[in-house]
């Protein structure tokens, strides 16, 4: 399943929701810097090989204007206040250039190119590409309302607005109600490993000793 380096994909969109609070971390994950360079900037550059349409979808006009001078990207504004990443997610589909889109949370600093370029390959005959874990990336805890799923790291089909759109008029907020109105194809640790042997990609940050790990990561 390994990819060449450098292929880019000029069918697919990709989406960066950055439109949290931060709550746990205590500052904008976003803005974390690692070596000189904002987080959201290194996962931006990250998954540049893979598109010439990068949206950033934020709660908030200009949010990382200076974080992102030099990247190629675009801003939207979360659809619905406080809506939660399903709100991010709608925006960002409505303006994306192709019928289809990566999507990843901002805070995903190992984000891997060649993960998610074969996860686009899998996409036929179905609206959403998911990774599933059973576990949380990087902990020992199962995720009980998600079972193990990483709907912020996934693929999604344009198609998938007409569910999304349905399910935020009723109020819901919750992207696992998105993802069981959806035919979505499941991907599981045994698919990913050859490309992504220890799985770093569907890592995030939350809290400081999240952040913590990561830079001894890198240090490492």
């Amino acid at each position: 399943m390994s990819l060449r380096e450098g292929q880019t994909l000029f069918d697919t969109s990709v989406i960066v929701l950055a439109g949290g609070h931060s709550r746990r971390m205590g500052v904008d994950k976003a803005l974390l810097s690692i070596h000189g360079q904002p987080l959201i900037a290194r996962v931006i550059s990250r998954l540049s090989v893979l598109s010439d349409d990068i949206i950033v979808s934020t709660n908030q006009t200009g949010r990382y204007v200076s974080a992102l001078i030099g990247l190629p990207h675009h801003e939207v504004v979360d659809t619905l206040a406080d809506a939660g990443p399903l709100s991010g997610l709608s925006a960002a589909l409505v303006v994306a250039r192709y019928p289809q889109a990566i999507v990843v949370g901002c805070d995903m600093p190992f984000v891997n190119a060649d993960l998610l370029r074969w996860m686009v390959s899998q996409l036929a005959g179905y609206d959403a590409v998911v990774p599933q874990t059973g576990q949380a990336a990087g902990a020992g805890t199962r995720r009980a309302k998600s079972a193990g799923l990483h709907p912020l790291h996934a693929i999604y089909s344009a198609a998938c607005l007409d569910a999304i759109h349905a399910i935020l008029d009723t109020g819901e907020r919750s992207m696992g109600s998105l993802l069981h109105r959806l035919n979505t194809r499941i991907v599981s640790l045994e698919d990913m490993h050859p490309i992504d042997p220890q799985w770093l990609s569907l890592r995030n940050i939350n809290t400081p000793e999240d952040w913590a790990a990561c830079l001894q990561m890198i240090e490492d």
